[in-house]
């Protein structure tokens, strides 16, 4: 093939996959309205047992909340919760003491995401399935028998899973979600393979919006000594955390 014929092959795919993105953003049944911005400092003190004031009378429109959360960086528990947001994270509360968490922790922080809705899920087509969802924003959702596994999109960021589903011949160059991996994830969550999974149940993308009321980021703290300990040790543990077995980073 001359270098025209590649260059124009290139330019061909670039065009299918950008339709193909955009095309699932269009086509997910996306309707109602994100948690008002308040809802998070409620929820951060609801969590923590303080006193939190009135409950936002929120209810997400996907009918479901997913309540997180994290200690540096790692998913320390997570709650499925209905549509109604003051009843989802007082029952997260519950949920994340029955599981032996400290709540005043305040190496903890935690997220709550309102489902928006959920549209169809692009897969079987290479390269192009990995563009399926929309990093930040966009879940899968598992569904067999009644039951329902989920994978947030603040669980796929944290773990790097908006990248990496194809893997190109350039070092480091990668990009998309890996699906057809994500499905399989879900399926174990339901206790099923993930031939069952296809066969019997249905996977979809979800949108959802997140709340947190974690501290900005960079922080402003003062420039003492305490200071800079606490945070050349947080570097280290953030270089070892992203270790490879072989070394590299």
């Amino acid at each position: 093939m001359t270098r025209r014929g590649r260059l124009g092959g290139l330019l061909a795919w670039a065009v299918l996959a950008v339709a193909t993105f955009v095309g699932a953003g269009v086509r997910a049944d996306i309707a109602g309205e994100a948690p008002p911005a308040d809802a998070a400092a409620w929820g951060e003190a609801t969590l923590r047992g303080a006193d939190a004031g009135s409950a936002p009378s929120y209810e997400a429109p996907g009918r479901a909340v997913l309540v997180h959360a994290w200690r540096k960086g790692s998913l320390a528990a997570r709650f499925v919760g209905g549509a109604a947001l003051a009843a989802a994270v007082p029952a997260a509360r519950e949920a994340f003491l029955a599981q032996g968490l400290d709540l005043a922790d305040p190496s903890l922080r935690f997220s709550a995401e309102a489902v928006l809705g959920e549209g169809p899920l692009l897969r079987g087509v290479p390269f192009l399935d990995a563009l399926s969802l929309l990093p930040l924003h966009d879940g899968m959702v598992a569904e067999l028998d009644g039951q329902r596994a989920w994978v947030s999109p603040e669980e796929l960021r944290s773990s790097g899973l908006y990248d990496g589903g194809v893997v190109t011949g350039f070092p480091d160059f990668t990009f998309g979600s890996p699906v057809e991996d994500l499905v399989g994830r879900l399926a174990r969550d339901l206790g099923v393979s993930k031939t069952d999974l296809d066969a019997r149940g249905r996977v979809r993308r979800f949108r959802a919006v997140t709340r947190t009321d974690a501290a900005p980021y960079p922080a402003e703290v003062d420039l003492t000594e305490d200071a800079l300990r606490a945070a050349a040790r947080e570097g280290a543990a953030f270089l070892i955390r992203h270790q490879n077995p072989d070394g590299r980073w």
